[in-house]
C-alpha cells in the first residue's frame, strides 16, 4: 500500500498540482492532506477545489482555523488572510470546516498511521529534528499508532521516537517559511515543493522525501493577476 503524504499547501495549486503529478507518476493507492490548505497564497479556492474533486481527507491546519477567526501573527499575514477568506464563498468554508482534528489509517501488515498538522495533541506545536525525546513523547499525547504523519513546520523530517516514526513531508506550497523552533535552519531560496510517500507491504516498511521544482516565475506571474496584496512580502518568503 503506498500513502501520498502532503501539508501546508498556502494556496498554491501551482505546486500542489505539481506534487500530484509525481503522485499519480509514482502510483500512490491514496493521498491524505496534513492541513493548512488554503491561507497565505495567490490560489485558496483553487487549491480547496482541487482537493474536493480528488476527495482527499484533509485534517485541519492553524491556518485553516483562520477562516473563522484567531490572530495572525504579524500585519502582512493578517492582510493575505482576509484577502484569501474573501476569494473563498461560504460553502466552501463548510468544507474547510468539516476537517478533521486527526485521521487513523490501517496500513498492510498490521501498521496504523494517524495523520495529524502538527502534533496528535493540537495544531500549533513544533516537532523538529532537535525537539527532545521527552518532548516528543509529551506531544505525541499518547499516541499508539506506528506511524504519525504532521506537518506544519515546513521542513521535511523523520525521526524514529522509540518503535514509533515522525514523518513530516515538508511543504507543498510554501516551503521556505513555517513556524521554526530556534534549532531549525530556514530553507533558502527555495524553488521546490515538497511531500512524502509511505509504502508498505509482505512486511516490508519504506518511507520517501520527496522535492520537485516549480518554476516560481509562473507563481509570481500567478499572484500578480490575482491582485493578490502583501506580494512583495511574501515573494521574500521564497527569495530569502
Amino acid at each position: 500500500m503506498r500513502i501520498g503524504l502532503i501539508a501546508d499547501i498556502h494556496g498554491n495549486k501551482l505546486a500542489l498540482d505539481a506534487v500530484l503529478a509525481q503522485l499519480d507518476h509514482r502510483a500512490v493507492d491514496t493521498i491524505v492532506c496534513l492541513g493548512d490548505v488554503a491561507m497565505l497564497g495567490p490560489q485558496p479556492a483553487e487549491s480547496i477545489a482541487t482537493l474536493q474533486a480528488l476527495q482527499i481527507p484533509v485534517v485541519m491546519g492553524n491556518t485553516d482555523a483562520w477562516f473563522f477567526g484567531g490572530d495572525q501573527p504579524g500585519p502582512e499575514t493578517a492582510l493575505l488572510a482576509n484577502w484569501c477568506r474573501d476569494q473563498v464563498s461560504l460553502e466552501v468554508r463548510d468544507f474547510v470546516r468539516s476537517f478533521a482534528p486527526a485521521i487513523n489509517i490501517e496500513l498492510e501488515d498490521g501498521l496504523k498511521l494517524l495523520a495529524c498538522h502538527a502534533t496528535p495533541r493540537n495544531f500549533d506545536e513544533v516537532i523538529s529534528a532537535g525537539t527532545s525525546t521527552a518532548d516528543v513523547m509529551t506531544m505525541l499525547n499518547g499516541a499508539t499508532q506506528d506511524l504519525i504523519a504532521g506537518g506544519h513546520t515546513h521542513v521535511q523530517l523523520l525521526r524514529q521516537i522509540y518503535q514509533q516514526r515522525f514523518i513530516n513531508p515538508g511543504s507543498v506550497g510554501l516551503p521556505g517559511i513555517g513556524p521554526r523552533s530556534n534549532d531549525l535552519a530556514k530553507n533558502l531560496r527555495v524553488d521546490w515543493a515538497e511531500f512524502a510517500i509511505i509504502d508498505t507491504g509482505n512486511g516490508d516498511l519504506s518511507i520517501e522525501l520527496h522535492r520537485t521544482p516549480i518554476d516560481l516565475a509562473e507563481l509570481f506571474e500567478i499572484a500578480r493577476a490575482a491582485n493578490m496584496p502583501a506580494f512583495d512580502w511574501w515573494t521574500t518568503l521564497w527569495k530569502a
